[in-house]
């Protein structure tokens, strides 16, 4: 397993992984700088939703739609490769399965009770963290959608290698992580953590998917 895991990491394509998370991860920086990092942000975008209703539901739409689009296409994947006979395929979509049930559904989401960390709109009323909590309002480290749609993507990216389409999924990512910060159900420390749970995605799917070529040439 060792072995396996050791030749996982070096096999994986992490020029292609660190492309598609450079623009959320500038995006992040971006806001950061401009506008600050604390509550002031969350200030800015809930007194500029009500001015921006075409926009909001914009953000609304992507925050509620692209990660489904996503799991059906690794659907679309998986019934392809029954059709076909493509075991690479079929592998895929249930290492893609496995990965988003571990991290982004439990992994993720245990973290999230365990912190108990304020969204923004419970952070402006002056509420702390409370840790171990059932309380969706105070679920918000790590982001789940940065985490799904950053494993969905990237794992997209490192198989098919072309530049353009890593810097394609990219933008996805940004574009899925800042409706969140949008919609004010995130703090950008939040798309940060995200990022990195759906490289641990990514990984494990690049991890599950490799184990022929590692018998080769073990």
């Amino acid at each position: 397993m060792r072995q396996k895991f050791l030749f996982a990491l070096r096999t994986f394509p992490w020029r292609h992984h660190l492309l598609c998370l450079a623009p959320l991860a500038l995006l992040i920086a971006g806001l950061a700088l401009a506008q600050g990092t604390g509550n002031d942000l969350a200030r800015i975008y809930m007194d500029m939703r009500p001015r921006q209703p075409g926009m909001a539901a914009f953000m609304q739409a992507v925050s509620d739609w692209v990660n489904p689009c996503f799991y059906l296409l690794y659907a679309y994947f998986a019934l392809r490769g029954l059709r076909t006979g493509d075991r690479k395929l079929v592998r895929l979509a249930l290492a893609y399965c496995a990965a988003q049930v571990l991290i982004s559904f439990l992994l993720v989401r245990m973290l999230k009770m365990a912190v108990g960390k304020p969204r923004p709109m419970s952070a402006l009323q002056g509420e702390g963290y409370i840790p171990f909590t059932l309380k969706h309002s105070h679920h918000s480290f790590p982001s789940g959608h940065t985490t799904e749609i950053t494993g969905a993507t990237s794992t997209l990216a490192v198989r098919r290698k072309r530049l353009c389409f890593s810097l394609t999924m990219g933008l996805v990512i940004a574009l899925v992580g800042y409706s969140r910060i949008y919609l004010t159900m995130h703090h950008l420390s939040d798309l940060a953590a995200g990022m990195v749970a759906g490289t641990l995605v990514s990984l494990t799917i690049h991890y599950l998917c490799c184990e022929k070529k590692h018998e080769q040439t073990a």
